[in-house]
């Protein structure tokens, strides 16, 4: 009877975890949404990137640091950041002027968005600039 009692209470403690949710997260683990509304200019020996910050869920507009501006100079290999633009509250749109481009390839710049402890949003929009 005890062993039966032992097995009966160890299946209703394993089985009470079942279908639980990831424990709650903090305003700094919150990644926020990416930004799509963004385009580019090539004006003569600058690139101008424009871009709209994305609309954050109830409760975590907090939660929106800034955005990352990253760029490579091909269209293979890594991102690296080149700046970071710091989130206004009640501002919409935003813009980066990258004043050295590289010069004669193609190159491609990705604007992520930022939570105040750092972790990054994904990127739904590469943008593809030729400088030849």
């Amino acid at each position: 009877m005890k062993r039966s009692t032992l097995i009966l209470l160890s299946f209703v403690i394993v089985s009470s975890a079942c279908g639980k949710k990831a424990p709650p997260s903090y305003p700094g683990e919150f990644v926020p949404p990416p930004v799509s509304s963004a385009q580019s200019e090539h004006l003569g020996e600058k690139v101008v990137l424009s871009w709209t910050a994305p609309a954050m869920p109830a409760g975590q507009e907090s939660s929106l640091a800034g955005f990352v501006i990253k760029r490579r100079d091909s269209i293979v290999g890594e991102f690296r950041k080149l700046d970071e633009v710091e989130y206004a509250p009640g501002k919409s749109s935003y813009q980066y002027v990258d004043t050295n481009p590289p010069a004669k390839q193609v190159g491609e710049y990705v604007i992520v968005a930022v939570n105040p402890g750092g972790l990054e949003s994904s990127y739904d929009k590469l943008l593809r600039v030729d400088f030849k």
